[in-house]
């Protein structure tokens, strides 16, 4: 489509060009002779142009064959002045025509002239070509910047994205483990929610985005096993509210704060300690907050690898740029995490 249109462009200006050629010729003898020459010299000059920018600028110019470029610039402007002459041999100017009764043109001052105009446009024609041939060099680069900008950050993400599958996998299942040691009815249940999380984990989590809902889902989950240790919690909230449809976002992104809400909380001593989780999305942005209590030595629940929130730092960053905020705050015994995003 693009390549489509840069040829209609270039039509055009050479049209317009040509346009300004004729109207500077108006004083020929006749329609014929404008629009002749005016073919030539257009014809002359795209071949000059497109000579310089296609051919001499890319295999010797920008690999610094100096010597053929400079021979391919003199055989450009010799093969100029072959055409220029002819030009003038079917065209000849007034006054120095066989079958005109003016006084003939100074032949030497005939040819200085045509030799002057005929440098003068071919070098003007030369520097256009090298203006637009840096001009779309430098698209190119920018463009091969980009896709290798875009390259590095797959693979970046790849990476991190490979970190989660097994820091995930690790946790739940000490999670039932940790059922299991104490021969916990809900050992079945926290198996049941864990295949649920995986289903999410393994088939989800390597797109780019997915649909908020199916974030939340895998948020529930998670929570739920949680509480499967100890009927008798109460004091942990996850309220998903005014989420609008058609919201997404980058996968496994919230979990690592929650994670960390559980592996660090007090939680499990009762009133006042507590877990609360909050998410919100509208069209404009979505916004996400995990507070928990901390006693007065930090309590570590699971020991599992620490990767989480170091790796959902880089993922924000990676993904959303300056379009995500992120606040983490610790202090009076509370540790406070809001993220928001605008899609």
């Amino acid at each position: 489509m693009n390549t489509t249109i840069n040829k209609w462009i270039h039509l055009l200006v050479w049209a317009i060009y040509g346009l300004i050629l004729g109207l500077a010729n108006t004083h020929s003898s006749s329609l014929g002779e404008v629009v002749g020459k005016t073919l030539i010299l257009v014809t002359l000059h795209a071949g000059i142009f497109y000579a310089n920018a296609l051919v001499l600028m890319p295999r010797y110019f920008d690999k610094k064959k100096y010597l053929p470029y400079a021979l391919g610039i003199l055989l450009i402007i010799a093969a100029s002045f072959a055409v220029f002459f002819l030009l003038h041999s079917l065209y000849p100017p007034p006054g120095h025509g066989p079958e005109s009764h003016r006084v003939p043109l100074n032949p030497f001052r005939f040819f200085l002239k045509v030799s002057m105009f005929n440098v003068f446009s071919s070098f003007s024609i030369l520097a256009l070509s090298l203006l637009w041939y840096n001009y779309q060099e430098k698209n190119r680069e920018e463009k091969r910047s980009l896709a290798l900008k875009g390259q590095n950050l797959e693979a970046d993400l790849s990476q991190l994205r490979a970190q989660i599958n097994p820091h995930f996998l690790f946790n739940a299942l000490n999670n039932i483990y940790s059922l299991s040691l104490s021969h916990s009815e809900n050992t079945s249940d926290a198996i049941f929610s864990l295949s649920q999380m995986m289903r999410y984990v393994l088939f989800e989590s390597s797109a780019k985005f997915v649909p908020l809902e199916k974030e939340v889902s895998y948020l529930n989950n998670f929570i739920a096993m949680q509480k499967l240790k100890d009927d008798s919690l109460d004091n942990i909230f996850f309220d998903a509210v005014d989420l609008e449809p058609g919201l997404k976002i980058a996968p496994m992104l919230l979990i690592p704060f929650v994670e960390n809400c559980f592996k660090h909380g007090n939680y499990t001593q009762g009133d006042p300690a507590f877990i609360r989780i909050r998410l919100s999305g509208t069209g404009k942005s979505i916004e996400f907050s995990c507070e928990n209590t901390l006693g007065e030595q930090v309590t570590v629940h699971d020991e599992v690898g620490g990767i989480g929130i170091e790796n959902v730092i880089k993922r924000l960053k990676l993904i959303y740029g300056d379009k995500a905020d992120l606040i983490i705050n610790q202090n009076e015994g509370r540790f406070l995490v809001i993220l928001k995003i605008r899609p």
